[in-house]
């Protein structure tokens, strides 16, 4: 998949999850970025547990909002310890 193409979908990812995980405070730019990260968490664990959702767009969007969640939730646990 293109580069350019998975971090305009992580991206829409990140806010998409932002949406979804209510409280999270990052605001705009902070969903963004970590819908990026989210968007290279969410390939590399469905390619280490050879779990194939679909090639294309919905297939990286759905990895995008899975692997960006998954960051969410560790920050959040992470700013509730302290």
């Amino acid at each position: 998949m293109d580069i350019i193409l998975i971090i305009l979908i992580g991206g829409l990812a990140g806010w998409i999850a932002s949406k979804i995980y209510r409280g999270s405070g990052y605001g705009i730019f902070g969903s963004i970025v970590i819908g990026i990260l989210g968007s290279f968490l969410g390939f590399w664990l469905f390619d280490e547990l050879d779990f194939h959702i679909s090639d294309g767009i919905i297939g990286t969007l759905i990895a995008g909002i899975v692997g960006a969640l998954l960051i969410l939730v560790i920050l959040n646990l992470i700013r509730r310890s302290r």
